[in-house]
């Protein structure tokens, strides 16, 4: 039997070490690597590629958000599965719209992290029974704040970049046009995400033909 192979993304080395430990006693549960930031964590998911990212959902960097973000967007296989103090549901419903394959409450029990872990690799969804039950799991739009339209907020580049993946272009496509790596464009598609406060890719190419960056420069 093929073992499953998870990647750990944490800043605090005690729950590292107590995910690694639990993990490890699993038989066909391999722990492949830990990382200690989200910057680090997208290089090792590209190294290694695992099958499963066991994320903090607030770290250094890039977070847990910012991750599934990424890899739900990209071309990457490994399923996330993000961890947190929170246990409001509006915490587990961003991440899970953004593509992530599940939701634990730090202090799940060891049976618990085992199956989400299982659950999360058959590509199914697991949300903690702690977080708080919703009226739906859908995306409501209209309880929360419409992202504004003052596209000042970013830079130029931010604009450059969003005008780029408004008109359809892959980032393979925009890292060319702007002479930048991959990954920088990714990490810019991020920073745009958080500043107009978007959720996932889909929300971005709304805003994008809503507001007309397309056209030219704000």
């Amino acid at each position: 039997m093929d073992r499953i192979r998870i990647l750990i993304a944490d800043n605090h080395p005690k729950l590292r070490a107590w995910l690694r430990q639990l993990l490890a006693a699993i038989d066909d549960l391999n722990v492949v690597g830990e990382a200690t930031d989200g910057f680090i964590a997208l290089e090792m998911v590209d190294q290694l590629k695992p099958d499963l990212l066991l994320t903090d959902y607030s770290m250094p960097g890039v977070d847990g958000l910012g991750l599934t973000t990424t890899l739900a967007t990209g071309l990457s296989s490994t399923r996330v599965l993000v961890f947190s103090f929170h246990t409001e549901r509006a915490y587990a419903d961003r991440v899970i719209r953004a593509g992530a394959s599940g939701y634990l409450v730090k202090g799940a029990s060891a049976a618990e992290v085992e199956q989400a872990v299982r659950t999360a690799v058959r590509g199914e969804i697991h949300i903690s029974p702690a977080v708080s039950k919703p009226n739906t799991l859908t995306d409501n739009r209209a309880n929360r704040p419409e992202a504004t339209t003052n596209l000042h907020q970013l830079t130029s580049r931010q604009r450059e970049t969003l005008k780029l993946i408004a008109g359809g272009q892959t980032i393979e496509i925009i890292a060319r046009r702007l002479d930048v790596s991959v990954r920088t464009v990714e990490m810019l598609r991020i920073q745009i995400m958080e500043r107009l406060g978007l959720e996932n890719l889909s929300e971005l190419l709304e805003y994008a033909i809503r507001t007309g960056p397309v056209q030219g420069d704000a």
